[in-house]
């Protein structure tokens, strides 16, 4: 075992590390397929089926081939109708859009009700 100066023992005695966690909660299952995604600004994305989001709603889209720069942003949308909302970005310059990907609704952050904190 190798022996800790005294100035390294006094240090470790008074560190404090405080834990804090948040997860984002992001559903997977039965997300709605996007169809096409348009290139205009704001970008208008189009759905297979009704995606059910509304004014305010945070979407995650991942699997898109094409206009890969979407993958795995978040965006709040603005419902247009049943199957297009619309996104705050403008897509007027990016790649056309090939096919796949999905609109993932964010739907909470946990809140963690007190900090973790370890003493060593």
């Amino acid at each position: 075992m190798k022996a800790t100066s005294a100035a390294l023992a006094q240090h470790i005695d008074q560190e404090c590390t405080t834990l804090a966690m948040c997860v984002k909660l992001i559903l997977t299952k039965y997300q709605p397929q996007i169809l096409r995604i348009y290139q205009l600004n704001p970008c208008v994305v189009e759905t297979l089926w009704a995606h059910d989001y509304i004014d305010g709603d945070t979407i995650r889209i991942v699997g898109v081939r094409g206009m890969t720069a979407l993958n795995h942003q978040e965006f709040t949308i603005l419902r247009l109708n049943d199957y297009q909302f619309q996104i705050n970005v403008d897509a007027s310059a990016f790649p056309p859009y090939e096919g796949k990907g999905e609109a993932r609704k964010v739907i909470a952050f946990t809140q963690f009700v007190r900090d973790l904190t370890l003493d060593f």
